[in-house]
């Protein structure tokens, strides 16, 4: 018996087997941060491409074929034998593939063209070398082979721009979308919010893509956006204050203070399944308002819409001595990173703009 520990997982990506269009996917493999540090990849980043062993997780054991099969269940192809095609339902559930290296960052590896869904297990990774290509001989296969990886690596095909949609309730990332020149359908995600006791930028990006996730399957054709806002200061995340008495007690600490505002993004494109994930921080200089204004801005009840119990605009503005960021992010949505995230996935920022001379609605 060979026992075999995972030495990371798929993060992000597809959440579902699809046979073709893996091309433009775009996932994270997130290492095991406690069994490696960043001595395990140092150098890595100086490779296009990654060869990674994963399994195949979704396949159950009844599953597994050992016989021979039509590749795809395809009656025009041949019956070749499990060891003669790539099919899921191996015997050990294993899977190779080659994908593009984007960028290592810590312990995340950037990928794109994976054909791993997201949560599968990765049992290695190795760069990509080309000296390990065939020496100096044809690649045959017959032509069922070719036929069937034909449009497997395609990037999925683009006809028109996407409708955008906003999975969040938010009235102040609507209003900034809207501003910006864009006319996004909001569906609103209800998902949970408890992250235990994550670090704020990793909890802001994982609420981000479990909003987007949530609402993704239900918008076909779209691009789906999912936010998250928490305020960190001294390494705590602060998030919405459920009473009054929270939000004194919250600019009690906040006042005269520095603190770091992080909106995670995860943008998911339903047409091919790809997605992508950032966070971004501004720094938020607060005030020092007196004990008075603290008790009036707390029984005003703006402060319970908001992560922090701030904004820089509405009745708190007046209590922000400045920032050292993008505006929008206080206001729960980066616009320079939502045009970073949008090139990821190959859709100009403009293709989504209102027509000129439409108003927002």
């Amino acid at each position: 018996m060979i026992a075999l520990e995972p030495v990371g997982v798929v993060v992000g990506g597809r959440g579902d087997a699809v046979d073709d269009d893996w091309g433009g996917v775009e996932a994270v493999i997130r290492l095991d941060g406690t069994r490696f540090g960043p001595d395990a990849v140092r150098g890595l980043g100086d490779f296009s491409h990654l060869v990674v062993v994963f399994q195949f997780h979704l396949v159950g054991e009844s599953e597994v074929q050992t016989g021979a099969r039509r590749p795809r269940g395809n009656p025009d192809w041949p019956e070749v034998g499990m060891f003669a095609q790539r099919a899921r339902m191996r015997p050990n559930r294993l899977g190779v593939s080659a994908c593009v290296l984007v960028r290592v960052d810590g312990a995340d590896l950037y990928v794109r063209g994976l054909d791993a869904v997201e949560g599968s297990p990765v049992l290695d990774v190795k760069p990509y070398m080309r000296e390990f290509e065939p020496d100096g001989a044809d690649v045959r296969q017959p032509d069922w082979a070719t036929e069937l990886m034909h449009g497997y690596y395609r990037a999925h095909p683009v006809t028109s721009a996407p409708r955008l949609v906003l999975a969040s309730g938010s009235p102040a990332r609507l209003r900034v979308l809207r501003d910006a020149g864009f006319d996004p359908e909001v569906v609103v995600s209800g998902v949970d919010e408890d992250v235990g006791d994550m670090g704020t930028a990793e909890a802001v990006v994982v609420l981000a893509e479990r909003k987007a996730s949530a609402v993704a399957p239900r918008c076909e054709d779209a691009l789906v956006l999912g936010c998250d806002s928490l305020l960190e200061l001294d390494g705590e995340s602060l998030g919405k204050p459920a009473s009054g008495a929270e939000v004194v007690a919250m600019w009690r600490r906040l006042s005269g203070r520095d603190a770091q505002l992080r909106t995670g993004h995860c943008l998911i494109d339903t047409r091919s399944g790809a997605r992508t994930r950032e966070v971004d921080s501004t720094s938020i200089r607060f005030g020092s308002p007196t004990d008075d204004e603290i008790s009036v801005y707390a029984a005003s009840g703006e402060a319970l819409r908001l992560a922090g119990a701030f904004s820089i605009e509405g009745y708190g503005g007046p209590f922000v001595d400045g920032i050292d960021g993008v505006p929008s992010n206080v206001l729960g949505l980066s616009l320079p990173l939502l045009r970073v995230l949008l090139a990821k996935l190959g859709v100009p920022i403009t293709d989504l703009w209102r027509t000129s001379g439409e108003q927002p609605g």
